[in-house]
């Protein structure tokens, strides 16, 4: 250990050496380029006051020449000193004030300065020709302290150069010394350490014999929250094909595939998982948890123990858990207390629409994640009650009543929702640019099988004329599952859509356009349950504000609001800034900035080079 510190000091002592050396050189290669820039610019400034000189005493406008190249050249020259002197405050502090001087004094070679100076030479030329002498005298002064400058930093970079190459060889025969030692203490290491890695292979593998045929599963986690043993029920309970596969991937991995909630209904937090309790120094853990694979997993409940385990003085060295699905037993009972509930509610009055409404309310989260309880009265569909798993999506289920009444008469039932797991897979996630290919993927697949389930023989989508050259990856998926789109094949617009459904009368004709929520978030950046739903509710919240038309951009901590062109005028009055910014920010956001450019379509593809599909 020893040996390897003191090879590991050498060689960085050695790479030092050498970089400082290198640096050193280029710095000798930067003081030359700025010595030249220098001479440059004095050059600019010299040609430039002989010119004008020439002309004040001759006429002759040929003389200009080499001012107005002047002109259009020493600023820029004088940049280019500044961008190689930026580490040099003198040097900047020189050509701040040779900056002034050419700008003021000699109006940055100006063409007024020089009618105005032709005029002027004719009546007091000994005070003009003083003037310009001071003037270049002070500019000729200022070039010079620059150019002693960087002399006296060329020559002791000089004197450093030899020292540097002394010391980088010194380095390096001493490292390579010391690598010898060091690789003879490594071998006789690694094969101590191959025989422990032996010894600890045939551990696990004893383990992995012993939990074979137990159902729980077992996993021992160290104090890094590494997972260092899982048998084949973990494995299976936790959705990964094999031990081996669980052990390769990160505890947060692991985690964050999950959504988790306690017997509340309320979001788990990892940091109170039973094996991070007893590492942190509880004697024993215990919760009940409820999880699924988010988004659209099935929910399941595993009651886990964890119990520590200490070294020979008594610390805390790993954490063992042992997780059992009682999924059955906890259906069974959520069942049953529902069922008893129930029977409580329809007993308890005679008013049935109360009652079937209270009903809907127990179903959830027990029984579904929402609910909704409808009667026919009059030959027409009439909703008693209404429940979803998140209270601020009931007036949403709400609102798409309204906007899609449910018909009785319909072969499918009233409604039907289909599950897709976009957010399990890892192309849609990572939110490439062509995210929508994957989303539409695994719609089609989903569709796909319902569809041969029913004997559908087409699948349809609502692509029209306007998306042709619009950048719309999906449409490749559309092609490779043969589905159809009848509104681009019949040449119908987005403006042709309204009309005719305003003409057959259907409420939706002027609705806004809604994009995917993902479409909110930058490319590149992961798409997750967490962000669409912050996005979904500011955007709720925005609206409730009296705006139709608004788009919540998601910039991790800040939210870009972009508004319709048309209210965007009312979205900045300051009282109405005030109160989005407030609704956005009480639902996560650190900052909150309303787009002055307003709403634009497809706005996070500025920039971005996009094909049609």
């Amino acid at each position: 250990m020893i040996f390897s510190a003191l090879l590991l000091a050498l060689l960085l002592g050695g790479v030092y050496s050498f970089i400082s050396l290198s640096s050193a050189n280029a710095w000798l290669r930067h003081t030359d380029e700025v010595r030249v820039r220098i001479a440059l610019l004095r050059g600019t400034l010299l040609d430039a006051e002989t010119g004008l000189r020439g002309y004040l005493f001759t006429g002759s406008a040929a003389f200009l020449d080499p001012y107005r190249l002047a002109r259009a050249d020493w600023r820029r020259e004088l940049d280019d000193v500044r961008a190689l002197t930026t580490d040099n405050p003198e040097q900047q502090a020189r050509l701040h004030t040779l900056e002034s001087l050419i700008a003021d004094q000699l109006g940055g070679f100006s063409e007024g300065r020089a009618v105005a100076e032709k005029a002027r030479v004719a009546t007091d030329p000994l005070a003009l020709m003083q003037q310009h002498k001071r003037t270049m005298d002070t500019a000729r002064a200022l070039l010079e302290d620059m150019e002693n400058e960087e002399s006296e930093l060329d020559s002791v970079r000089e004197r450093t150069a030899p020292h540097r190459w002394g010391v980088t060889a010194g380095l390096f025969i001493g490292g390579t010394l010391v690598f010898l030692v060091t690789i003879a203490l490594m071998t006789a290491q690694r094969r101590v350490a191959e025989m422990r890695r032996g010894r600890d292979d045939e551990e696990r593998r004893l383990l992995q014999a012993v939990f074979a045929g137990i159902d729980d599963g077992i996993t021992l986690i160290d104090r890094s929250g590494k997972l260092i043993f899982a048998n084949a029920g973990a494995a299976r309970m936790i959705g990964s094909p094999s031990p081996e596969a669980l052990l390769a991937a990160s505890g947060a991995a692991v985690t964050e595939r999950f959504e988790m909630r306690g017997e509340d209904g309320q979001p788990f937090p990892s940091a109170q998982l039973p094996s991070r309790q007893v590492l942190a120094g509880s004697p024993s853990a215990r919760a009940l948890i409820r999880h699924r694979a988010a988004p659209s997993g099935p929910w399941r409940w595993s009651l886990v123990n964890a119990t520590p385990i200490t070294d020979a003085a008594g610390a805390v060295v790993q954490a063992i858990s042992v997780f059992r699905d009682v999924t059955a037993d906890r259906d069974a009972e959520e069942r049953q207390r529902f069922l008893l509930q129930a029977v409580d509610e329809i007993s308890s009055s005679l008013d049935y629409e109360r009652t079937l409404a209270s009903i809907a309310r127990l179903a959830v989260p027990t029984m579904a994640d929402w609910c909704a309880v409808d009667i026919v009265e009059d030959g027409q569909l009439k909703r008693l009650g209404i429940a979803h798993v998140d209270p601020q999506k009931v007036s949403f289920v709400a609102e798409l009543t309204r906007r899609y009444p449910p018909d009785p008469a319909s072969r499918n039932g009233v409604h039907e929702i289909i599950r897709t797991g976009e957010l399990e897979r890892l192309e849609y996630r990572s939110n490439p640019v062509n995210r929508c290919y994957y989303c539409k993927h695994e719609l089609y697949t989903t569709l796909l099988r319902i569809a041969a389930d029913r004997g559908v023989a087409v699948i349809v989508d609502g692509a029209n004329a306007d998306d042709r050259g619009d950048y719309r990856p999906g449409r490749q998926a559309a092609r490779e599952f043969g589905v159809r789109s009848p509104l681009d094949e019949m040449n119908l617009t987005k403006a042709a859509i309204r009309e005719l459904s305003r003409r057959a009368g259907l409420p939706t004709w002027d609705e806004p356009a809604s994009a995917c929520l993902s479409s909110r978030i930058p490319y590149h950046s992961e798409v997750t349950g967490e962000k669409l739903r912050m996005i979904e509710r500011a955007e709720r919240a925005v609206r409730e504000l009296g705006f139709r038309v608004c788009r919540v951009r998601h910039h991790d901590d800040l939210a870009r609001v972009e508004i319709g062109a048309d209210e965007l005028p009312k979205a900045l009055e300051p009282d109405l800034t005030a109160r989005i910014v407030a609704a956005i920010q009480a639902l996560g956001y650190r900052q909150v900035t309303i787009d002055p450019r307003g709403y634009r379509m497809g706005s996070l593809n500025e920039g971005v080079v996009l094909r049609p599909a």
